[in-house]
């Protein structure tokens, strides 16, 4: 289904005239220079340079050649080796190799047209008339060498490869590439067709990978019934140019349609014009608060409300993850379904993160990235574990169970940072807003608990009170030593949140010292009352031990009570009225 909605995909595109996107037979390729030529093939001047940008320049061109080690050239444009001959190492007879391949194709594509077109015909006479050690004129060559070259006829605006005449004779002969491949019944259409013996890569920039395939057969073992390469999976030539463009159009730079979640690459698109498509990265990583449209379509979606009006629930949406996998890409997710169910789906997701935020300039709705960062070492995206930005974002589309594995990781970072400290040595909140929120969820959607957006004082879940215990008797600790930078957190938040009683007997007894320091009787009686309300609901003794969905309980007892203090909703003032 991947691969027939990426065809249909293309075929929409096409329809609509999208802009930027190749046409039949095209890629769109980084290229740095370009060499511009007299109508008699000289050079007017040395390479032009097409941009500062190291990466070069996006142009659309003749489709790109897939090579691994084999000798293969590209129609009027390439790399220096096959364009000029030279290169930065003097392989001498592989370079040869690669110039006569680069007028072979030249050749082979135009035949005598080429003397139609000025453009055209100025190549071939650079051809003819070029030697590779004219390079060691330019000065700036060693910028150059290995880089790509388009060519421009000297006062034209567009490049030569652009013109009529050589977008027909390319599209011609890129349909005759397929003349000798075996025929097949086609993934996409069903017919029996030409079949490509190797799929187009896929450019992503993916990290420390050059680009990759989605299909690919590179070794005997992934073969079957003697079928080669890429007839493991045939597709036709129309069929793997359609897949292939629209995937590289989806994940091409600037896209609005491409997100970075974790290691996953995610991209989306529908199968007919809507607003959701442009939108839809911010709905799942909503960082920009200025968007009017997006708060009304999260508010809607998070209350179980309609869509706005401009939204059809109808529309179906697509949704790929992908990450790279040495030589071809592996799928993290696949997500197909009406816009409808699917905003209903993540909308559940956004009720269940809900709770109190300690500022009001925190995120209204965590994004998804946040929630990944959060369970890593140090917050660094680069620390979350495989696999887990996948099961996360496919849990949410799907509205099924959050990954088993995330209540356990988030628990451990909490443990791991009871005593971190920010580089002016003061304590960080380890039960943070976004930790807070991710537990809640999960222990509603995971293992069925009623857990509430802010402080619930009728709750008596152990876990849950012994959280709240803990997070009262650090405050009694911090208002009768103010100012101090290592609380209780710091040694006992572990203990506590395992095995209370071996811990909370030795901090009742420490709470006395700290409420004897304290100068405001008032105070006093508040914090006595408070622990006096918690402890009748844990009973005559604390819990030997509490598994881990009681360790999620306490952390957000943790959260919530310290949380209702820090916002005043038990202030000393309220207590003295």
């Amino acid at each position: 289904m991947i691969i027939q909605s990426l065809v249909k995909y293309y075929s929409r595109l096409t329809s609509e005239s999208a802009p930027n996107l190749p046409p039949f037979g095209f890629s769109r390729e980084k290229i740095h220079y370009a060499l511009v030529l007299d109508t008699e093939g000289r050079l007017v001047q040395a390479p032009k340079k097409l941009s500062e940008d190291k990466k070069g320049m996006e142009l659309i061109v003749p489709r790109a050649v897939k090579r691994s080690s084999n000798v293969a050239a590209n129609f009027l444009w390439d790399k220096t080796d096959y364009v000029l001959g030279a290169a930065k190492k003097d392989n001498l007879e592989r370079l040869c190799k690669c110039h006569a391949e680069f007028i072979k194709i030249f050749d082979s594509v135009l035949c005598d047209i080429y003397e139609e077109d000025a453009g055209l015909r100025a190549i071939k006479l650079f051809l003819n008339s070029w030697q590779a050690d004219f390079v060691g004129a330019w000065p700036e060559w060693s910028e150059i060498a290995g880089k790509n070259l388009v060519f421009q006829l000297d006062g034209r605006t567009e490049w030569i490869h652009q013109t009529p005449l050589a977008i027909k004779a390319w599209g011609a002969a890129f349909e005759r590439r397929s003349d000798s491949n075996p025929v097949a019944f086609c993934l996409d259409s069903g017919q029996r067709e030409r079949a490509e013996i190797l799929h187009g890569d896929i450019k992503g920039g993916w990290k420390d990978q050059s680009d990759a395939a989605i299909a690919s057969f590179n070794l005997n073992a992934f073969e079957s019934y003697g079928h080669e390469q890429c007839l493991n999976a045939p597709m036709s030539t129309s069929g793997e140019f359609a897949y292939v463009t629209a995937l590289n159009y989806l994940l091409r730079w600037g896209s609005r349609q491409r997100i970075q979640i974790g290691d996953a690459t995610t991209v989306f698109w529908t199968d007919r014009d809507s607003p959701i498509e442009g939108m839809f990265g911010q709905v799942l990583n909503p960082i920009d608060k200025d968007v009017p449209a997006l708060r009304i379509l999260l508010d809607s979606a998070r209350k179980g409300d309609p869509l706005p009006d401009d939204i059809d629930a109808r529309v179906r949406f697509y949704v790929l993850g992908l990450s790279p996998n040495v030589s071809r890409l592996a799928v993290r997710f696949w997500y197909m379904s009406d816009v409808g169910q699917l905003m209903a789906k993540i909308g559940r997701h956004y009720a269940a993160l809900q709770i109190d935020k300690p500022f009001d300039n925190d995120f209204e709705f965590i994004p998804v990235w946040r929630l990944l960062q959060v369970t890593a070492v140090r917050e660094k995206s680069d620390n979350v574990q495989p696999l887990l930005a996948g099961a996360l974002v496919r849990s949410i589309l799907e509205g099924t169970r959050y990954p088993e594995t995330l209540l356990a990781v988030v628990l451990e970072r909490i443990r791991a940072e009871q005593a971190e400290k920010d580089k002016k040595g003061k304590p960080v909140p380890n039960v943070s807003y976004a930790r807070a929120a991710l537990i809640k969820a999960l222990l509603i959607r995971n293992h069925n608990r009623e857990v509430s957006m802010s402080l619930d004082k009728s709750n008596d879940d152990p876990g849950y009170c012994c959280g709240r215990l803990f997070g009262v008797l650090e405050l009694i600790q911090e208002k009768a030593q103010p100012g101090i930078n290592s609380t209780i957190r710091d040694r006992f938040y572990g203990g506590a949140s395992s095995t209370p009683r071996t811990v909370f007997p030795n901090l009742m007894g420490l709470k006395n010292h700290h409420l004897a320091k304290m100068q405001e009787k008032g105070l006093v009686y508040f914090y006595e009352g408070l622990l006096g309300e918690i402890v009748d609901k844990l009973g005559s003794q604390f819990p030997a031990h509490l598994n881990l969905v009681q360790q999620g309980s306490f952390a957000i007892g943790y959260y919530h009570q310290r949380q209702n203090i820090f916002k005043g909703k038990e202030k000393k003032e309220e207590v003295l009225a």
